[in-house]
């Protein structure tokens, strides 16, 4: 009960137009921690939320892999999101505190667009 009141709250909050999207999805994405949500703007369901630790890490089959659509970074590193489990080309770079809220506007230098393809991540330079 206690938790759907929060959420209705943050809704009424962010309606009401005193904090952004990124703001009110922070409160679903700790300090230095990646979160990777399955559609745009933060929404849907949250497949991932792993600690800002240097480190290679694969998204399971049934939990987000290929179904990712916006990431918080919240972490001290930066993000690069591969698109095959072996973390290979292609890749996106998501940087230490940044929010992409639609991954359809992260693009390779060929045009490769990462929404609905990221399968594994490393943390780096942290």
């Amino acid at each position: 009960m206690r938790k759907t009141i929060q959420i209705l709250g943050l809704s009424a909050v962010l309606m009401a137009g005193v904090i952004t999207p990124v703001e009110a999805a922070s409160a679903f994405c700790p300090t230095n921690y990646v979160c990777m949500w399955e559609d745009a703007g933060y929404r849907g369901t949250r497949y991932v939320a792993v600690p800002g630790v240097k480190g290679f890490h694969d998204i399971d089959g049934w939990d987000g892999d290929n179904e990712i659509s916006s990431v918080i970074n919240r972490s001290q590193c930066t993000a690069r999101l591969h698109s095959d489990d072996d973390y290979s080309w292609p890749y996106w770079w998501v940087y230490k505190n940044q929010s992409v809220p639609d991954l359809k506007s992260l693009k390779t230098m060929d045009g490769d667009i990462a929404n609905d393809d990221v399968e594994s991540f490393q943390l780096l330079y942290c």
